[in-house]
């Protein structure tokens, strides 16, 4: 016997996407802002539950928010471990590494494919069925 029963289903909706939103700001906010090594664990596991919880209710949404993630890690990716002249001198060249640039790359296009597919189980069903269709109709 909550607030939920005098709430009409869309301020239900509502209300969790606002505490959702809310808790995920402020863990967000302590993740990135604090020193202690407990509190970065501990805003690490809410952040972890409450984009859980968006991707349970909220799927699009959801994927939305991982491809614009996983386009920044991609643009992160792209100026590490290419080699190119370092802006301090003292430190003569950086070396091209692989194994960073594969991991990084791969990795910033896995979370794109996750995002893309978040946003496509987050469609309603007739409308990610037609997409499906045309998608397994192409012929190559």
């Amino acid at each position: 016997m909550g607030l939920g029963r005098f709430l009409i289903p869309a301020q239900r909706e509502a209300l969790l996407a606002s505490v959702l939103s809310g808790g995920t700001g402020v863990a967000l906010f302590s993740l990135t802002e604090s020193t202690s090594r407990f509190m970065v664990i501990a805003s690490g596991i809410v952040v972890a539950l409450a984009l859980f919880f968006w991707r349970l209710r909220f799927r699009f949404l959801y994927g939305l928010i991982e491809i614009g993630f996983g386009l920044l890690v991609l643009y992160d990716a792209s100026g590490k471990g290419r080699g190119a002249f370092s802006s301090d001198f003292s430190k003569d060249f950086d070396t091209f590494q692989l194994s960073v640039v594969v991991i990084q790359t791969f990795g910033a296009i896995y979370v794109l494919i996750r995002g893309m597919d978040n946003l496509l189980q987050g469609l309603p069903i007739d409308v990610r069925t037609r997409f499906e269709t045309r998608v397994r109709e192409w012929h190559l």
